[in-house]
């Protein structure tokens, strides 16, 4: 073919022989390129050593093996700690080296301080099982931070993990205010700054007197409001999730008391009030401010409620135990209190128709000795008041003495829902709404004229 001594049909013959044979080592390649299989590359590079497409062949064993690292990286590099370093092992040239070492580093990072956070938690549920909420707990528990075995290992009892793993946000539905309380029946007033625990404290109540038959609903403004609350715990376990934080309004809950051996009822009108007002006190009597920040008509229904009756009115301050509520913004409890002093002297809210003025502390349970000895409790909680109250405690005595109250002297009454878990889960423990309600028989005098016949028209 090179000299061109070749007759003409042995010429075309070897042509038609060397398309013949470039179209069957295209064929091959067509066939084997597109058939991911390395191994029938490798067969067309033996059959072809100086073929056609050898470079693309070869470039296609590059292409095919970089494929392969990087399918294989993908694959392990959300994996364990064993699995990366397979990889790297196999191969040990590979552009994903150094990123794998630096997974393994991070997953091992991430190990550390995950057993550290697991420590944490459990530390932290064991020292004080109301450090996390529920949801938080939920969120431990399904990020494998902690498991419910470990809440067991911590002493949390099966009913409240049960309670942890169903937890729901339980919004309670606030009643209207009314412009006016009936006339002839004994007003109950709930004192105290947001978050102070009046309102687990009235659900504990209401919840008793129902669960011992006292108590008789009735229909109209606060009717809600009072079945959500009495209905915290309707569970027969006692175990029920506390209200979130809610939207704060004085509410008016009108009911009756009776005990079974007796003929008439007590009538009362119980006033929850906002815990908003105390603030309020601070901003008028402590700043000095003209302004009620949007509190106005509260003011108003304040002062209807407790200087247009001649009802017969009992009052109950609650204030929190618990020192991290102590501080409230840029004042303390103590500093609201003293607040609410000068709305009292200005407004003459305690007269001859006070029958009584108790102080709650809440949250009592943490006090040494709460279980055991009740002398030991009341002087801790009368060092407490005098250390943080003096002058609240100091001007209630006053005034019980002045108007002869409670024999010269504000009742103080420790108080504890019950035992609390997560904030929100809580097993009623109803021997201090007990006492609470039978003070509310012995200072209210029965009727034969009932608030229901009011509301029930």
């Amino acid at each position: 073919m090179k000299t061109g001594n070749l007759m003409p049909e042995k010429r075309i013959d070897i042509e038609i022989k060397i398309r013949n044979h470039e179209q069957v080592e295209t064929g091959e390649w067509e066939g084997c390129r597109h058939s991911g299989d390395e191994s029938k590359i490798m067969e067309y590079i033996t059959l072809y050593p100086a073929g056609k497409y050898l470079a693309d062949a070869h470039a296609k064993i590059r292409e095919m093996r970089a494929q392969k690292e990087y399918d294989e990286w993908e694959a392990v590099k959300y994996s364990n700690v064993s699995k990366i370093r397979d990889f790297i092992e196999k191969n040990p040239e590979s552009k994903h080296v150094e990123e794998a070492k630096r997974k393994i580093d991070q997953i091992e990072e991430e190990s550390r301080n995950a057993r550290r956070k697991h420590e944490q938690v459990i530390n932290e549920i064991r020292l004080n099982r109301n450090f996390y909420t529920p949801v938080e707990i939920q969120e431990f528990i399904n990020k494998d931070i902690i498991s419910v075995d470990d809440l067991r290992k911590c002493q949390i009892p099966e009913p409240i993990i049960s309670k942890v793993l169903n937890h729901r946000r339980l919004d309670i539905e606030l009643g209207e205010t009314p412009q006016f309380i009936p006339d002839g029946f004994t007003e109950v007033y709930f004192w105290g700054i947001p978050s102070s625990g009046k309102t687990c404290a009235l659900a504990a109540i209401l919840n008793t007197a129902e669960k011992h038959g006292y108590m008789k609903i009735g229909k109209g403004t606060g009717t809600k409001y009072i079945f959500n609350l009495k209905n915290l715990f309707r569970t027969e376990d006692n175990i029920g999730y506390l209200p979130e934080g809610t939207r704060d309004s004085t509410q008016y809950l009108p009911f009756t008391l009776k005990d079974m051996k007796e003929k008439n009822s007590r009538s009362v009108s119980l006033i929850e009030l906002s815990g908003e007002v105390f603030k309020c006190f601070a901003k008028k009597y402590i700043d000095h401010s003209d302004s009620l920040y949007g509190m106005e008509e509260t003011f108003a229904t304040l002062d209807r409620y407790l200087l247009n009756t001649n009802n017969r009115k009992i009052h109950f301050f609650f204030i929190d135990y618990d020192p991290t509520a102590i501080a409230q913004d840029q004042y303390t409890q103590s500093d609201y209190m003293n607040g609410a002093i000068s709305y009292f002297e200005e407004k003459k809210v305690f007269t001859k128709s006070t029958d009584a003025i108790f102080v709650v502390i809440t949250k009592s349970d943490l006090i040494d000795g709460y279980h055991t000895d009740d002398k030991k409790l009341i002087k801790a909680i009368n060092d407490y008041l005098d250390k943080n109250f003096k002058s609240f405690d100091h001007y209630l005595t006053e005034i019980c003495r002045k108007l002869s109250i409670n024999g010269g002297r504000p009742i103080i009454l420790p108080f504890s829902i019950g035992d609390v878990y997560f904030k929100r889960i809580c097993k009623i423990n109803r021997n201090r709404a007990e006492i609470i309600l039978n003070y509310l028989f012995e200072r209210i005098k029965p009727q034969k004229k009932s608030i229901l016949d009011v509301f029930n028209k």
